[in-house]
């Protein structure tokens, strides 16, 4: 008979039965694995010192027919859920399961029965022209809210709920966590904002109004406020339709920063749905989910769903995930350090200790490259670690073969990479994940209560990611192109992000909108990458900040619109000078100049694009334009604290002198800031973990060529300084 347990979650780890646990897993779908060979791949698991092992339960393969189920391997062995979760409790590892509805997986409809999708095409996502995607494209996007839709998912719970209740780690069994849905962004979609989603319960028709009229009605309460945000003279907020066309002018972008966010509104109520359903049907192990939005255009608005998840009370963990690459080499290196895993762990990092749930990557690329290299492995999986996660997961751990006709991507095979293949050799990065294994069983515990720390703050505003999303800026008015300086000045392989990181700054990412002053001023300097237009109480929240002691450094501009497309002048008070001349950006890269810039010791630093000059009077000139002499960057005393603006866009670019990260460098300087730990040597990184009176350094090396250099830190247990000589 199974001993009933307890099982919770923290802001650390999970806690089993009391002990606070590291999650250490690996994916292995059984339904891919001959049955024959499972047992034998659990125990290759835990020769790799993994605790737990993850899954996805595809629906369409455990009810290949409309109400014919199959749990225990009747009409084909790879369906036998029950004895698989029977032999992960004989190996005496934990569970991580995803029964969908949507899993994605690189699997036929994402799991979505063919037979649903067939019988009921009222349940399809329409774009704007009113169409469906046709059902032979990978993944037919569903509408998330439809009641037929709901309908079929609850019975589908309903079954599959039936099996996991009995392997509930509170009954005993295996099962520590279920997943809900799959990285949920209207099946990748959401990044396309005429494709969805325009069916008929989510837009309203000419005697009904939608969703979408409902949430514009509960979000403004005053259809005035509405009209004069989108420059229009509505009666009621039944007649407001969604865009139809792109953007021709930015006064438009309101229309579609909230076409943007009612999208995520419906994503957050159906998570709640789904959790609500699970929960409903007896699961009281910890709930989670994959990346909301998923991750590569939206995790800025990853506080939204923190949000909801608070306000709806929804104790639900949300889990990330780091693909650095997709059919191809691995190509891990520095410029993957800043611009992907500082800034998406800079994000992701504070939301989960405010939420109280443990950090955890469910989905740690160890395949689907063409080669894994060793080193680029252990430089990922160590930065991860380095910059917060507590709890790793390897997708895909166990190589497999699709069933005939489920395949999605990549045909027949399924082993593309994995650490084990699906005949069980091992590949060269299972050693990696073997050895990482090991330190986490003796400092896993110790280091989740290490936080990472952060020398300073770069400041995020959300809608800058919604309008990538909205096409070419420059084509409707603004100054800049967002897309291109958003996409590539910043967050790009040679942006801002990956200078800072590859000058040895470590930062945290700060949301700009719900971060109060008070937290602000906790961080000895704070960046903002500022655009075309900003949030009014923003701009003031900013001049309130260097007010009150703070160290603002701002680039490539400042703001001149509010969010609603008005022009202000609030940011002018901090930076009051002139403009010799205004610039506009280029839009087409082969047209984009290469200009040049003096500072300090730093003699013709590299810029693209433009570089603006001011008329200073009081200001402090710290870089010129080295055509026209012209101050380009200055810095002023503001109430009790500085502000800097940076006339240009500031990138990575190593060379023998090396001017980029020196000037970085002299910025912080200016302010006093202090690098808590630092390599002599700026091609090896040093990231501090820091707990009650110890730490732990990650010295790594993502340029991959050997470097030799003196390591400072300050000691935890003293605040002495200390190097050590030579690394």
């Amino acid at each position: 008979m199974k001993t009933q347990k307890k099982i919770s979650m923290n802001s650390f780890l999970y806690i089993l039965n009391g002990v606070e646990t590291p999650i250490y897993s690996g994916t292995l779908h059984f339904w891919r694995t001959p049955a024959r060979g499972w047992n034998e791949r659990l125990r290759d698991m835990k020769d790799a010192f993994c605790n737990t092992v993850d899954t996805y339960i595809a629906w369409n393969w455990h009810e290949p027919q409309e109400g014919k189920f199959d749990f225990q391997g009747k009409t084909d062995p790879r369906r036998d859920l029950e004895g698989f979760l029977e032999l992960v409790e004989k190996n005496g590892l934990y569970a991580i399961i995803r029964p969908g509805p949507y899993i994605c997986a690189e699997w036929l409809n994402g799991g979505i029965p063919g037979w649903l999708l067939r019988d009921h095409p009222e349940i399809l996502a329409k774009n704007s022209e009113g169409k469906s995607m046709p059902l032979d494209v990978f993944y037919p996007p569903v509408t998330y809210l439809h009641p037929t839709y709901l309908a079929y998912v609850e019975k589908w719970y309903d079954k599959v709920c039936e099996v996991l209740r009995n392997h509930l780690y509170t009954n005993g069994g295996c099962i520590i966590s279920v997943t809900i849905d799959d990285e949920p962004s209207y099946w990748e979609t959401l990044y396309h904002p005429l494709m969805s989603d325009y069916n008929e319960i989510v837009i309203g028709t000419e005697s009904k109004p939608g969703i979408y009229q409902r949430w514009l009605k509960e979000k403004y309460r005053d259809v005035n406020l509405l009209n004069k945000k989108y420059y229009a003279n509505y009666s009621s907020f039944n007649e407001v339709k969604p865009p139809r066309k792109m953007p021709k002018h930015y006064r438009e972008l309101p229309l579609f920063i909230d076409w943007n966010h009612f999208k995520l509104y419906m994503i957050n109520v159906y998570s709640e749905r789904l959790y609500r359903m699970i929960i409903d049907r007896g699961i009281n192990v910890p709930l989670s989910i994959l990346d909301p939005y998923l991750e590569w255009w939206n995790m800025e608005a990853w506080p939204r769903f923190q949000q909801f998840c608070k306000e709806r009370k929804l104790e639900l963990a949300q889990w990330t995930e780091f693909w650095p690459t997709f059919h191809r080499s691995f190509d891990f290196k520095e410029d993957k350090i800043g611009s992907y895993i500082a800034y998406k762990l800079g994000i992701y990092r504070p939301l989960m200790k405010k939420a109280s749930t443990p950090p955890l990557s469910i989905e740690t690329q160890a395949y689907l490259a063409h080669h894994i290299e060793p080193d680029e492995a252990e430089l990922l999986y160590l930065s991860i670690l380095a910059y917060g996660i507590n709890n790793i997961n390897y997708y895909l751990m166990i190589g497999g073969e699709n069933p005939r006709g489920y395949g999605c991507h990549t045909g027949k095979t399924w082993d593309i990479g994995c650490p084990i293949a699906l005949d069980g050799e091992r590949r060269p990065h299972f050693d990696i994940i073997k050895r990482l294994g090991q330190f986490l069983k003796v400092h896993g515990v110790r280091l989740a209560h290490a936080e990472t720390v952060a020398d300073i703050a770069v400041g995020y505003y959300e809608p800058y990611g919604a309008c990538r999303l909205f096409g070419d800026t420059l084509d409707y008015g603004f100054k800049e192109s967002l897309q291109n300086a958003y996409g590539q000045y910043f967050l790009g392989d040679t942006g801002l992000l990956n200078l800072l990181s590859m000058s040895g700054v470590n930062f945290d990412m700060v949301d700009l909108q719900s971060m109060s002053i008070e937290e602000l001023l906790q961080y000895k300097q704070l960046w903002v990458f500022a655009l075309d237009f900003m949030d009014e109480n923003i701009q003031r929240k900013l001049v309130e900040f260097v007010k009150h002691c703070g160290k603002l450094v701002t680039l490539p501009g400042t703001p001149y619109l509010n969010e609603n497309m008005e022009r202000v002048d609030i940011m002018k008070e901090l930076y009051p000078a002139k403009l010799v001349s205004p610039v506009r950006a280029k839009k087409l890269e082969r047209l984009v100049p290469f200009f040049a810039v003096n500072a300090e010791d730093i003699e013709e630093m590299v810029v693209k694009d433009y570089i603006r000059n001011f008329e200073l009077t009081d200001e402090t000139p710290i870089a010129w334009d080295s055509r026209t002499k012209k101050p380009c960057a200055y810095r002023r005393k503001f109430g009790e604290g500085n502000a800097t603006l940076i006339g240009f866009k500031i990138q990575y670019f190593p060379s023998f002198h090396d001017f980029h990260r020196r000037f970085i460098q002299h910025v912080l300087n200016l302010d006093d800031v202090e690098r808590l730990t630092c390599a002599e040597n700026m091609d090896l990184l040093v990231v501090e973990r820091r707990g009650e009176g110890y730490s732990y350094l990650f010295v790594l090396n993502p340029i991959g060529l050997p470097v030799k250099s003196k390591v400072s830190f300050t000691d935890p247990s003293n605040d002495k300084r200390k190097t050590i000589p030579r690394f």
